[in-house]
């Protein structure tokens, strides 16, 4: 068996929480969500589009889960998971603070783009959180256990998870990102997936990844910034065009319930102890394959509107995106 052990840092609020809600807690199941999530990410290549008896596409996920489940474990199986973890709380400090108010040009409404970003996590009066956060710039570890078969697989998932994802809730809007201290995995290339697009969040061809073109003397500000550019790109967007971008909203007429957006936010620390944000937009085959409430699946004419619509939308932020940021890939 492979050990290593991570130490980490806090870049933005982290909210967690385990058994009581309003005591965040590191917990290693977390760490398993998210390494299993961004492993599937990677591994688009391995979901094959055929066809059925009745010359109907499909999708063949059958790849997929079985190295899946090898790796991770699953129910149907009864399989363990290979991947042992460990986590240790470090420093980390719980806070009910508000967040700080930020350069002015970020305020927006009654507040600030911060609590925009965190919506849902705060009195909606005075913006006071419901329940603590990690603070941000304290020190935390993972320790992963696992054969060294299948070591190219965790290290390469924990490295996306580190620099585009992040741990806790509202992790798409920024809050969660932690940094590696000491070490430089960086072994994806983003540049190098070719593979079309899946029907799930899936790296392809198709990904696009954005940063600030400044970077600045704290996290939160960072935040600011590549918060302000995701929101300005969305709001290009008419009311019926934003539908496509996250559901459930209010007023939404589709049929789909539920879907979350395909843009994953972060903040990280450069070698001059400067930080900028950034923003990984992860395409998928919108609303291929999904399944209603009732059992049925959407027909053939909603799937190819529904998707025609998603493309038209993203393709509107991106290219605001483009305008406001520096485009890297």
């Amino acid at each position: 068996m492979h050990t290593i052990t991570f130490t980490c840092e806090t870049i933005t609020p982290m909210f967690l929480s385990g058994a009581d809600q309003s005591v965040p807690e590191l917990r290693p199941p977390s760490i398993k969500g998210a390494l299993r999530f961004w492993w599937r990410a990677m591994n688009g290549h391995l979901v094959e589009k055929k066809k059925d008896k009745n010359n109907n596409d499909y999708w063949d996920y059958s790849k997929l889960k079985e190295q899946e489940t090898v790796i991770f474990g699953g129910t149907e199986s009864a399989q363990r998971s290979k991947v042992i973890i460990r986590t240790s709380q470090g420093t980390l400090s719980n806070s009910f603070n508000k967040l700080p108010s930020i350069d002015k040009k970020y305020n927006i409404g009654g507040g600030n783009i911060l609590n925009y970003l965190a919506f849902g996590t705060q009195e909606t009066s005075d913006k006071s959180f419901l329940r603590a956060y990690f603070q941000i710039s304290k020190q935390f570890q993972i320790t992963l256990r696992f054969p060294e078969n299948i070591t190219s697989d965790i290290i390469k998932s924990f490295y996306l998870f580190s620099e585009y994802g992040g741990l806790g809730s509202k992790s798409r809007n920024g809050f969660g990102s932690f940094q590696l201290k000491d070490c430089n995995l960086n072994c994806v290339d983003l540049k190098l997936f070719n593979n079309d697009m899946a029907d799930y969040t899936a790296l392809s061809k198709e990904i696009k990844l954005y940063k600030t073109k400044n970077d600045f003397t704290d996290a939160y500000t960072a935040l600011g910034e590549i918060g302000m550019a995701y929101r300005d790109a969305k709001n290009t967007l008419n009311t019926n065009e934003k539908q496509y971008i996250a559901l459930p909203m209010k007023g939404s007429g589709i049929k789909i319930e539920r879907h979350t957006k395909p843009y994953f936010i972060s903040v990280h620390k450069n070698n001059d102890d400067k930080y900028y944000g950034q923003i990984l937009f992860i395409p998928y085959n919108y609303a291929s394959g999904y399944t209603l409430k009732n059992g049925q699946k959407l027909s053939k004419n909603d799937i190819q509107s529904y998707q025609r619509n998603y493309f038209d939308a993203t393709n509107k932020i991106n290219i605001e995106l483009a305008n406001i940021l520096t485009t890297l890939i």
